[in-house]
């Protein structure tokens, strides 16, 4: 039986474990953390991925903690003139709305269908080899898991990934537009408010309605809860590869100091971001790191001047 070894506990490894366990296909998580907390903003899911939650038998459970999107409202560029986005089209056509979830929710759903026993802790990839039948890999506590695929669902500053680019690197086999240094363009604050009482804030109550200015955004999530984001530019802040790939931990670490800086900004529901901030509990705000690789640099568009 073909064995999968699969680095990263988060969403996306915990959705190929939960696909895994219903195939009935040995496999073992390894995540770097001490333990798998569960933290972030709002995701949203719609019809592709919502035929795999009905084979998973969650989609139920899925649709009664989220909320349907049925409008966006954006003010993302000068002059800030407001934009309407209307989802509600979306179940006619595809049969099934836009919804709106905090990760923390899902991540607790797809947890559910992984047994602890698969789950390995404190496993952070250290390296790895691949012969032309098995790969084996190596963990910073010295310990060693082989298997017939290594699957690299750690983040976006994959060890494992970085692994492969050293090899490929190594042989010139990298391609060009993989060996480039994304630039380290935004840090974001995000987290999910305690439900907050009537007349909190300015948005509908039966549905979830995504507001966004500049660069905060809000949506509207189950029984009065708000989830959040606010980005900050990094200016010339120019990090390696290897520190960001060290210092970009989805954790309440470093959050205090943004937090303190973007609290008086006015949110897109009517109150300071402060509001939010302050209802969310200190240990669930994250701060991440928002990086691009412009279509002018793959592609040599001029993004200012054509349309991309």
């Amino acid at each position: 039986m073909p064995c999968q070894e699969t680095a990263g506990g988060g969403l996306g490894g915990l959705m190929l474990a939960a696909l895994l366990e219903k195939a009935a296909v040995s496999y073992t998580v390894l995540e770097r953390s001490l333990e798998v907390k569960p933290i972030g903003s709002a995701i949203c899911l719609g019809a592709n991925i919502l035929s795999v939650f009905k084979q998973l038998g969650i989609y139920e459970e899925f649709v009664a903690q989220a909320l349907p999107l049925l409008k966006g409202v954006g003010k993302h560029h000068p002059p800030y003139k407001e934009m309407v986005d209307d989802y509600s089209f979306m179940k006619k056509r595809y049969g099934e709305y836009l919804y709106i979830l905090d990760r923390p929710k899902l991540h607790m759903i797809l947890k559910r269908l992984v047994p602890e026993s698969k789950i390995h802790l404190g496993k952070r990839v250290m390296s790895m080899e691949q012969s032309d039948e098995r790969v084996a890999v190596r963990c910073n506590d010295g310990t060693t898991y082989r298997g017939d695929v290594l699957i690299g669902a750690d983040g976006a500053y994959s060890a494992v990934r970085q692994r492969m680019y050293q090899q490929l690197r190594g042989r010139g086999l990298l391609l060009p537009k993989d060996d480039m240094d994304p630039p380290f363009d935004t840090y974001c604050l995000l987290g999910t408010s305690r439900p907050l009482p009537p007349g909190s804030y300015k948005a509908p109550s039966d549905e979830s309605r995504a507001e966004s200015s500049a660069w905060v955004a809000c949506f509207t999530a189950r029984d009065g809860a708000v989830n959040w984001m606010v980005g900050q530019d990094a200016g010339s802040t120019k990090m390696r590869s290897e520190d960001r790939f060290r210092h970009s931990e989805w954790g309440p670490e470093v959050v205090l100091s943004m937090a303190e800086m973007v609290r008086d900004l006015p949110s897109p529901f009517g109150p300071p971001m402060s509001t939010f901030i302050d209802n969310t509990p200190k240990e669930d705000i994250s701060k991440v790191i928002f990086e691009y690789l412009s279509l002018k640099k793959l592609h040599g568009m001029d993004c200012e001047n054509e349309k991309c």
